[in-house]
């Protein structure tokens, strides 16, 4: 997690409550970094943007919510080739997810 949060001590009884306060931090850690990228990406600091999205974990990098992000920075930058591989790497993760063919069949 963060090295700049120190970690109280409690009794042994408390093991939740450290537990519970990580998951907090990493929470709001990760739509800190989420968010940031998304206000930089509205104001047109497309750099900005993808340095705050490229911080993310991998995990989180990798959802399509995030690579949608990075290839709209890409996109406003004019960068077209980063912007192909971006959303056709997209299209192969919903394609593998079913996502397409849920849709075809929705109605």
């Amino acid at each position: 997690m963060s090295d700049a949060i120190s970690k109280p001590t409690f009794a042994p009884g408390h093991q939740i409550d450290i537990k519970k306060q990580e998951a907090q931090v990493f929470i709001l850690d990760l739509f800190k970094k989420a968010g940031a990228g998304y206000f930089s990406l509205s104001r047109f600091r497309c750099k900005e943007a993808l340095h705050a999205l490229n911080s993310l974990s991998m995990s989180q990098k990798d959802t399509p919510w995030a690579q949608s992000q990075i290839g709209r920075a890409y996109y406003e930058m004019a960068n077209y080739i980063e912007v192909c591989r971006t959303f056709v790497w997209i299209y192969k993760c919903l394609a593998n997810e079913g996502f397409f063919y849920r849709l075809r069949n929705a109605s």
